[in-house]
């Protein structure tokens, strides 16, 4: 368990919209064990993150709210608890924490994947169409995408969807990269170039991190930056783009993105609120694009888009 240099055990806790609930709980991945309560009668939550005491600290510098001292046996039953991995379309198993009870919190800082995953009967799963799905280890930390939420889910399952009309060596580009998830799943679907950027230097750190951890055997290294799609874009040509962003940078950007993709090339689409995908849809076909396939999952909508030639 982890505690910080008094042994102490905390939790720091505010006050939410409901409406946002789990845009939170993707962000807030990786301080801590999150619990979140919906307040009766009310359109608001708690979010409970069990940290240290280090990591509430920053929490409340950052976004308010306040911290306490815990009981440490409720701290353990939320450390405890371990999710399971996540299967995407037969191709890509996502692994968030070993099956082994050894394996703790301080393994994600590891550059290599644990030994502990390697030997799990989950690192061998069962064929289909004679190929071995892919598993990749994405263990919860502070940047975006771990394959658990909905919108990376989604891009996930669209992404294995377009491998068997890709040519060999194809490119992709992931805006907002966060974890590196989309970008190492593109490796292991086969693509010979793969560039993730992100505005965040904490998230191009860690997707760094996330690609030593699944190096073994990916072909392709993917290349991480560090800058803002708002302002500059990369060079280059891609047959597909991923972007999980939010609505009003996704219009922003729609030009650019139409620019950066090769003739008949797939743009990838995700962090949409169900009542904004009017808005999205109207700037890709200003922009250039044909009708998105649209993907609902609770509130939020996904989507493929292909450019013309």
């Amino acid at each position: 368990m982890l505690q910080n240099k008094n042994g102490g055990a905390f939790c720091w806790t505010r006050i939410v919209s409901s409406k946002w609930e789990d845009a939170w709980m993707e962000r807030l991945r990786g301080t801590g064990d999150i619990v979140v309560t919906t307040l009766t009668g009310s359109r608001s939550a708690r979010l409970d993150v069990y940290c240290t005491q280090k990591s509430g600290e920053a929490l409340r510098k950052q976004f308010g709210g306040r911290i306490s001292r815990v009981d440490s046996l409720r701290w353990k039953a939320a450390l405890d608890r371990v999710p399971n991995p996540i299967s995407i379309r037969g191709k890509l198993i996502i692994h968030q924490r070993t099956s082994s009870d050894s394996f703790s919190r301080s393994d994600t800082s590891s550059s290599t994947t644990p030994k502990s995953l390697k030997q799990s009967k989950l690192m061998e799963p069962r064929k289909r169409n004679g190929k071995s799905p892919r598993s990749l280890f994405i263990p919860a930390e502070m940047a975006f995408g771990s394959g658990s939420h909905v919108t990376t889910a989604s891009c996930l399952r669209m992404l294995c969807d377009l491998e068997s009309v890709l040519s060999p060596s194809w490119r992709m580009l992931d805006l907002g990269t966060g974890s590196g998830i989309l970008a190492l799943g593109a490796c292991a679907l086969g693509a010979g170039k793969v560039l993730g950027i992100d505005f965040d230097p904490v998230a191009i750190r860690i997707a760094r991190h996330n690609w030593l951890r699944n190096r073994e055997g990916l072909k392709q290294a993917p290349r991480f930056e560090n800058f803002d799609v708002s302002k500059k874009f990369p060079p280059g040509r891609y047959e597909v783009v991923c972007a999980n962003l939010f609505a009003d940078l996704l219009i922003k950007i729609a030009p650019r993105i139409l620019r950066a993709l090769s003739p008949r090339g797939w743009w990838i689409f995700s962090g949409v609120l169900v009542e904004q995908i009017s808005e999205v849809r109207a700037a890709m076909r200003k922009a250039g694009f044909g009708e998105p396939t649209i993907r609902r999952g609770g509130k939020w909508v996904a989507g493929i888009a292909q450019k013309p030639d």
